[in-house]
């Protein structure tokens, strides 16, 4: 949790004290006053807290860093490795930085990043890192450490916190998630119930220093923590030579070089990589600015001119500035900029390369992972300078069409699925999105049955070996923003999965169901039927499909009356199976004029 501050008032009447007594602790050392102004003195509530918890009725309490005396000479380093711990119940292993430093009087246990591994915080950390380090390291014996976990602010240094533990006899307190666990593999028995504190550090560095009384180094982001580095800063104590550089200049450059050095390529396609050139070329042009200031990270210029915690003496590497002296990138490409019709069509163009040089390439003689690497670099770059130019155009420019196309989703089989997989058939033609198709299933260790829907749609069903229940993956279609006028006639149906996914399609008169095509930004968003107040994901997507299919608006500023009645027909609509009539949507938004100003 973050700091917060207290008066010596507020602190005198949490430990029941009064004013004096307070200021007494402090000059004693038990407690740590923050100076602010001439006379005035705050304290952390989380510190303050562990205080009261230490000396109300409580047998022991582990160290609590902001009041611990500094260490009086340096504490042997006993343990600086990296190691992974299994975060149970199904989730994946995590890697962290473990150091300890210990002597017959103090030990400090001390947790970082490893790069490419998420780490453990706040109760995973507890749940986790605790039972395991104190099991293995401590002899189970958790409460006589100084804990603290730290994790990376790429600007302004690092963040740390340390974790208190009290015990209590007390047997109506919950048990922690960890208990159990710790009482398995700790060697000594435990009786007593555990509070834990959590006071993030306001000077993490300088605490950490006081505590195992040497100047500890740190790495200053996450990606520099590699294993490599690690094992070199464990080995020397010294700051490990990196090249660094701004996020995007590398990559960047790197795609570039790769990009021409592929004319031989069945695939390349001199038009779309012409463009994409001038497209990369552009982006790094505005990185620069026209000269090289700008090659280094932030957090580096933010250590140069005292913007961050971190200084020379704590920083666990020796960075040096790319000047990507290895990478003749400049003479590639250059001016004019691309036009945002030119950027449409390399988009297009760099999507079908991808797909067959990438991981589901159906030839795989084509795959390339350098080339496709490449290309992904370059559609992201597409991407992000086709969004500045519609941000900066004073007329409406049409989104990129999504890529790919489609995205396997999963659903349990309803009615309305049940119908769709009836009326598709047999058989399926080797193609990339097979592949995906392929991919999804085969991570579920499943024996599926594989589907072309009448409309052309690939699917999969299979049965649940967990509850027994069929279940379908089914490629959805995202939304293309070319969309021809719906059917009169069409209704949108649906029927709830119980799977976080509802499967919404369109039924078109004396035709088959065909799904629902869905915006992509709402990719990561289930749909809902409707529950509270404001629009739905789902009333949203259908506005926005009436809108490209009607050619009319819907979406106006605020929650307009034509979106809000949208949103009552789902609302209303059965929660276990939906049928909304176009034809009654169209009829309602008709009668309703556009500029009215209705907007709640």
């Amino acid at each position: 949790m973050s700091s917060t501050l207290i008066s010596t008032a507020q602190a005198a009447g949490m430990l029941g004290v009064s004013s004096a007594r307070i200021r007494q602790l402090t000059l004693d050392g038990a407690i740590t006053g923050r100076v602010i102004g001439p006379r005035t003195m705050l304290y952390d509530i989380g510190e303050i807290e562990v205080y009261k918890r230490a000396t109300r009725g409580h047998d022991s309490a582990s160290g609590v860093a902001t009041t611990a005396t500094p260490a009086t000479s340096p504490l042997p380093l006993v343990v600086d490795i990296i190691t992974t711990i299994g975060a149970g119940r199904g989730d994946d292993s995590e890697q962290v930085h473990l150091r300890i430093w210990r002597s017959s009087t103090r030990t400090v246990v001390l947790t970082g990043p490893v790069a490419g591994s998420s780490g453990f915080s706040g109760w995973r950390f507890e749940s986790y890192v605790l039972p395991a380090v104190a099991a293995t390291y401590l002899d189970g014996d958790y409460l006589g450490a100084y804990w603290i976990n730290t994790y990376c602010n790429d600007i302004t240094g690092i963040k740390a916190y340390n974790h208190v533990f009290v015990t209590r006899a007390d047997e109506h307190m919950p048990r922690p998630s960890w208990w159990d666990t710790l009482r398995g593999r700790a060697t000594r028995d435990l009786d007593q119930m555990v509070d834990t504190t959590l006071i993030e550090l306001d000077e993490p560095m300088a605490t950490i220093d006081a505590l195992v009384g040497q100047t500890v180094r740190h790495f200053p982001t996450n990606e520099l923590a590699t294993p490599e580095n690690i094992a070199q800063l464990a080995a020397t104590n010294a700051p490990v030579p990196v090249v660094v550089d701004a996020p995007e200049i590398r990559p960047l450059a790197e795609a570039m070089v790769t990009l021409r050095r592929s004319q031989q390529h069945p695939r390349y396609d001199d038009p779309t990589s012409e463009i994409a050139l001038r497209t990369m070329w552009e982006r790094l042009d505005m990185i620069l600015e026209n000269d090289e200031t700008h090659r280094e990270p932030q957090w580096r210029s933010a250590m140069r001119h005292g913007g961050s915690a971190f200084d020379t003496d704590h920083c666990a590497i020796d960075p040096t500035v790319d000047n990507l002296d290895d990478l003749d990138w400049r003479p590639l490409s250059g001016p004019p900029d691309p036009t945002v019709d030119e950027l449409r069509s390399c988009w297009s163009g760099l999507g079908v390369w991808l797909s067959a040089v990438g991981e589901y390439a159906v030839d795989d003689g084509h795959r390339n992972k350098e080339l496709a690497k490449a290309l992904e670099t370059a559609m992201n770059t597409v991407y992000n300078v086709y969004r500045l130019r519609s941000y900066q155009s004073d007329e409406p420019v049409q989104p990129l069409p999504p890529y790919p196309a489609t995205e396997p989703t999963r659903f349990d089989v309803s009615p309305v699925l049940d119908e769709y997989w009836r009326h598709g058939t047999e058989g399926v033609h080797d193609c990339a999105e097979l592949r995906r198709l392929s991919k999804a299933v085969n991570l579920l260790e499943a024996e599926p049955r594989f589907r072309t829907a009448a409309d052309g749609t690939l699917m999969a069903r299979y049965r649940n070996s967990y509850n027994e229940l069929d279940r379908m993956i089914i490629m959805w279609p995202w939304f293309a923003h070319a969309v021809d006028r719906i059917p009169d006639g069409t209704h949108i149906v649906a029927s709830s999965t119980g799977s976080g996914h509802t499967a919404v399609f369109l039924r078109e008169p004396d035709g088959p169901l065909k799904p629902m095509p869905r915006p992509e930004e709402n990719r990561f968003n289930g749909w809902s039927f409707g529950y509270g107040s404001g629009p739905t994901p789902l009333g949203r997507d259908i506005g926005r499909l009436l809108e490209a299919s009607d050619g009319i608006t819907i979406r106006t500023f605020g929650y307009g009356v034509r979106e809000r009645l949208i949103d009552h027909a789902v609302t209303t609509g059965d929660e276990a199976s939906l049928d909304i009539s176009i034809d009654q949507l169209r009829t309602l938004i008709a009668a309703t004029p556009e500029d009215v100003d209705d907007t709640i």
